[in-house]
């Protein structure tokens, strides 16, 4: 299951009726929408992390360059309780495009959407597709 910056799973948030906002609300706590965060360590490029004797990857959070994990950063403003930085820069890249978190958007799009605009589906869509090991 996918994370929220929030910390909470896609499972905890909801579309409104008729999903006119651009993203699905948090009915646990007041996160303003579904924004991906990574959940293991393999997806910010530290694979060696989990191999590591006594590593348990369920506690493993997406960190700040400030130190401070997402879930210690405000779900809304982005600023961190910890230490106070203004916003959360991710301290690692993007293993896809090598961006930073902060310069990718969580987007839902149909199939359909997809087809009509000429973009890859199915099998061809999944991440690093065309790079086989």
């Amino acid at each position: 299951m996918s994370r929220c910056f929030c910390g909470h799973d896609y499972g905890a948030h909801a579309w409104s009726k008729g999903r006119k906002e651009p993203r699905p609300k948090c009915g646990s706590c007041g996160c303003p929408g579904f924004r991906y965060i990574p959940r293991r360590p393999e997806e910010v490029g530290e694979w060696w992390l989990p191999r590591r004797r006594g590593f348990d990857v369920r506690l493993w959070r997406a960190n700040c360059k400030c130190g401070h994990s997402h879930e210690e950063h405000d779900s809304s403003s982005l600023r961190c309780r910890g230490c106070g930085c203004p916003s959360f820069s991710s301290a690692w890249e993007c293993v896809s495009c090598e961006g930073k978190w902060q310069d990718h958007e969580t987007l839902w799009e149909s199939e359909e959407e997809r087809r009509h605009c000429g973009r890859s589906v199915g099998q061809a869509f999944m991440p690093l597709s065309s790079t086989p090991e």
